[in-house]
């Protein structure tokens, strides 16, 4: 038996199709409606994505100017540095053990491939060998 690979009219027009630039694609084509469609889509999720960090940025800063203006209140006029120092160290670790576990928090449901670190190389070889 011979083992030739027939292909038939509608298949060597759809490989065809599939090389022909984008670009030049008529403008009829269903893909470049989907394609718009698609980059409406995306370009609203940039937006929410960039609303959001903007807001975490705004309420971030907002708290580092009230953590500072209440500390320095409590320092010079409600209470003296000798009990403040534990205070704001204290509170500042909390507070860096927080943002810190907000990161964790975002890394684990981000979809984004990791950047480099532990088990990358791996990764990489496994996308090569598919």
């Amino acid at each position: 038996m011979n083992n030739i690979n027939e292909l038939f009219h509608f298949q060597i027009a759809d490989l065809i199709r599939r090389a022909v630039p984008f670009a030049l694609a008529p403008e009829g084509d269903a893909r470049k409606e989907e394609f718009r469609q698609l980059q409406m889509k995306m370009q609203e999720i940039d937006d929410k994505a960039r609303r959001h960090a903007v807001r975490i940025l705004c309420v971030g800063f907002a708290s580092f100017i009230l953590q500072f203006a209440l500390f320095f209140h409590l320092t010079f006029w409600e209470f003296s540095w000798s009990i403040m120092e534990p205070l704001a160290y204290f509170l500042a670790g909390l507070q860096l053990i927080f943002c810190y576990g907000y990161f964790l928090n975002l890394q684990k449901h981000s979809r984004d491939p990791p950047e480099g670190g532990c088990g990358s190389q791996d990764q990489d070889r496994k996308h090569y060998d598919l």
